[in-house]
């Protein structure tokens, strides 16, 4: 649906101006995963050597 901006602090994607209501739902629904799922934490733990948990991984 639509390609991720690494290297902005926060989820961003981008999609093609010609892009259709079906890709701009779909980048919306990626964007909210990526989001919820913590990916722009998870891929700064893993160029840092860091640990960043989940609150489901907190839980536990």
């Amino acid at each position: 649906g639509g390609a991720p901006l690494l290297g902005v602090n926060g989820t961003a994607l981008i999609c093609h101006g010609a892009s259709q209501s079906r890709t701009i739902k779909n980048a919306i629904l990626a964007s909210k995963k990526y989001y919820t799922e913590k990916i722009n934490e998870k891929i700064t733990e893993y160029l840092s050597g860091t640990s960043v948990r989940t609150s489901d991984e907190q839980a536990n």
